[in-house]
């Protein structure tokens, strides 16, 4: 077993880095040896936020709008500010920014959505406001103080049909949910992604339960709405409760594991031929030309593409688990053996980054880069929320 590092802390950042580290990681100073204290985690996402801002140069485009001719505008109160800046309009989602909004009247309005049945499953706090109506509509409040901006965003419920549960492939492995009702953004063999409705939270912690006497217990990471675990058949799952009795289920198989997927048990003379290929330097290629083409073709999910959906939702989760990191770090700041958790914290960080570093800017259409903005903002505050904690 490899030896942990000796961690100190870097002064200029107060992040905890390598002892054996010249230069900081995260903030490029000098390291200077110091005893290891009390660790005040900087924000990282914060500086994700800025980079994302910076990169697209946010520049305001105020213009005079008319509530009435947007599609969704309807099933909305109508702002008392008539200035403002569209960003996504169509039959599955609407955003934009309200101009000249103070503080009071975000406020008012908030109260007047409430009012208008958007309050199942709110979350609140000063600057944000989320919540669904009865019909599943998605309610999303920002407020910006620096430039008395207001953010308004609203999607359409998630088309569902009836849902058959695979019986092959790496989804077989998966106990089959108690709804019947869902929609499947991906299905092989080897990974299976699916949305689940009409379950909630009480039904999601049921499924979670279910899935970990299944062996899916392996390296476990939960929270109040994820849960994150292997198999020992070498397959990984992360459940999500995503609110509104939706939660989403993805099971792959591992990428370095020889174990084959259930139902898919390869036969001694393929595993031969995977033999003398490797023996020959033949090893296989993925088709990136097949993937390119399905991806273009994928249907869309609330104007975006359904892998960066599912990637964006993952790096959500991975911050959710940091955040109880930190919390259970806090509780009990004397366990040596939390640094060594840290430390591959933070090696799947720096992979998380390594994937979306794969998304170029230009690739990002409005309604991903407006989704990239909300899970930035959200996580941003979550972890400000659990510094301040401590």
């Amino acid at each position: 077993m490899a030896k942990n590092p000796k961690m100190v802390i870097c002064r200029n950042c107060n992040n905890p880095i390598s002892e054996k580290a010249r230069i900081c990681p995260f903030c490029g100073a000098k390291n200077k040896k110091s005893s290891f204290g009390k660790v005040f985690f900087l924000i990282l996402v914060i500086v994700a936020i800025v980079g994302v801002i910076g990169t697209h140069g946010f520049k305001k485009r105020e213009e005079k709008i008319i509530w009435n001719d947007f599609e969704l505008s309807s099933m909305l109160p109508e702002p008392k500010s008539n200035i403002g800046e569209l960003v996504a309009d169509s039959e599955e989602r609407f955003c934009i920014y309200i101009y000249k909004t103070s503080r009071n009247e975000y406020k008012d309005y908030l109260a007047e959505c409430e009012k208008s049945g958007y309050s199942v499953e709110s979350e609140k706090d000063e600057t944000h406001y989320g919540a669904w109506n009865e019909d599943g509509y998605k309610l999303s409040l920002w407020y910006i103080d620096s430039d008395e901006r207001m953010q308004v965003e609203l999607e359409t419920p998630m088309e569902m049909d009836e849902l058959q549960w695979p019986t092959s492939g790496v989804a077989a492995m998966l106990p089959v949910p108690k709804s019947t009702v869902g929609t499947i953004q991906s299905e092989s063999s080897d990974r299976f992604y699916v949305y689940v409705g009409d379950t909630p939270i009480e039904e999601y912690n049921a499924y979670v339960n279910e899935c970990s006497e299944k062996g899916f217990s392996v390296d476990y990471e939960k929270g109040e709405t994820y849960y994150r675990a292997d198999h020992a058949d070498g397959c990984h799952i992360s459940l999500s409760y995503q609110g509104n009795s939706v939660m989403s289920v993805e099971i792959e198989k591992s990428k370095d594991d020889g174990v084959a997927a259930a139902g898919n048990e390869p036969t001694d003379e393929a595993e031969s031929d995977e033999a003398e290929s490797i023996v020959e330097g033949e090893e296989d290629m993925p088709d990136t030309e097949g993937t390119a083409t399905e991806n273009e073709n994928a249907e869309l999910v609330n104007d975006m593409r359904p892998e960066f959906k599912e990637a964006m939702d993952s790096y959500e989760s991975f911050y959710n688990e940091y955040c109880d990191f930190l919390k259970k770090y806090a509780e009990n700041p004397s366990d040596l053996t939390l640094l060594a958790e840290y430390a591959d914290m933070m090696s799947e960080a720096a992979e998380m980054d390594k994937k979306f570093g794969e998304w170029e800017d230009g690739d990002l259409n409005e309604a991903e880069l407006s989704y990239c903005l909300e899970v930035e903002a959200r996580i941003a505050k979550k972890l400000a929320d659990t510094v301040q904690a401590e």
